[in-house]
């Protein structure tokens, strides 16, 4: 059985090339525990699943279009729309992090990757976010390095390759 062929044209994911996207999406993502959205034009969303509702506290009503910018850091907000405007340029699937305010108004770093969703003709239709608190990383690496320097033997950590981290 021959595979699909790699031609370099743009990465279409079949499930997504119907007209009821956002449908399909919100049946996936509204258990998951991350946050997702799907942007459109402009950079208005129009689809949160109910992870963004519970962080921000935000009501979806507030959050689509552009009221996502209401959660969003006002200093990242440049950031955010120069790596979406040059990444929608080219298609190109990309990472970013960023602040969030929670609903008890903390802002904590999320990290996460934007995908292009494409029609059946390869033009990309929306863009699909998937976002997680990056504080949870960083706070257990910074647990390990406390208990690294307090142990009195040593102790180090590498990578897959043997190397030093």
């Amino acid at each position: 059985m021959k595979g699909p062929s790699c031609t370099g044209g743009p990465f279409v994911i079949p499930e997504f090339q119907h007209d009821d996207v956002v449908a399909a999406i919100r049946e996936f993502a509204d258990g998951l525990k991350q946050i997702v959205g799907v942007v459109g034009d402009g950079m208005r969303t129009d689809y949160f699943n109910p992870a963004w509702t519970a962080y921000t506290g935000l009501e979806l009503e507030q959050s689509l279009g552009l009221g996502w910018q209401l959660a969003l850091h006002p200093a990242e907000l440049p950031l955010v729309e120069s790596r979406f405007a040059a990444h929608a340029a080219h298609g190109l699937p990309y990472a970013i992090s960023y602040r969030l305010r929670s609903a008890d108004d903390e802002y904590k770093i999320f990290s996460g990757v934007m995908f292009p969703l494409r029609d059946g003709s390869g033009a990309i239709t929306r863009w699909i976010g998937l976002v997680d608190e990056a504080d949870i990383a960083e706070r257990a690496n910074d647990r390990f390095k406390i208990l690294a320097d307090a142990m009195p033997l040593l102790v180090w950590a590498t990578d897959r390759d043997d190397r030093l981290t």
